[in-house]
């Protein structure tokens, strides 16, 4: 009987003023992403506009739209997962690796792929990145099976949130700021290697 009650509990845990105050988060967080695609739509407009009048011989609008492009995919993307609730938190960060990889292949492909020196070393950083993307969705969904137990569910989702947390950017806006990076930029830095550098970090 406790059981029940508990379980009871549970279910009517929101209230409507809560289920109000998630409806109008969801409604905030929409428009921010209406408001982001209309400015994006309006500043690449004025971007072409500049190109085409003022430096009709080098054309370089597609970096500034493919670039914020990727920022504008992944206000979407974390509109779309908030919105439909996607848990736990390991699987939310594989969403948002797999679009970005999408997207920032698209954008390198622009600037390195089509250029015949460069082109080898897109292939091979798309097809890594995209190994590293693509590789995590099925140990996700086995661990995250109702079959496996919480104990050894916890151990796998604590130690992937460590990992994405080692390799992501920390509060205070520095880049390369956690160890794994700050190694990374002190050899290519001092080796002279910076494009390299913008490869390995765009990687991890």
């Amino acid at each position: 009987m406790e059981i029940k009650i508990m379980n009871q509990k549970r279910f009517d845990g929101f209230s409507e003023e809560s289920l109000h105050q998630i409806a109008l988060r969801k409604v905030n967080f929409r428009l921010s992403v209406k408001i982001h695609v209309g400015v994006y739509i309006t500043v690449c407009s004025l971007l072409t506009l500049i190109n085409w009048i003022f430096t009709p011989e080098i054309w370089w609008i597609h970096y500034p739209i493919l670039g914020w492009l990727i920022g504008l995919i992944e206000h979407y993307t974390s509109y779309v997962v908030y919105a439909r609730g996607v848990y736990p938190m390991a699987k939310r960060a594989v969403i948002f690796h797999l679009m970005a990889y999408i997207f920032v292949i698209l954008y390198l492909f622009v600037i390195q792929g089509l250029g015949f020196n460069t082109y080898v070393y897109f292939l091979i950083f798309s097809l890594v990145r995209g190994f590293a993307a693509g590789g995590f969705w099925p140990i996700i969904n086995s661990y995250g099976n109702d079959s496996t137990e919480e104990g050894e569910k916890s151990q796998f989702f604590g130690t992937l949130q460590a990992f994405f947390s080692a390799f992501s950017n920390s509060r205070d806006g520095n880049i390369c700021n956690n160890i794994p990076k700050s190694v990374l930029e002190r050899i290519f830095h001092d080796n002279r290697y910076n494009i390299h550098l913008v490869w390995v970090i765009n990687i991890c």
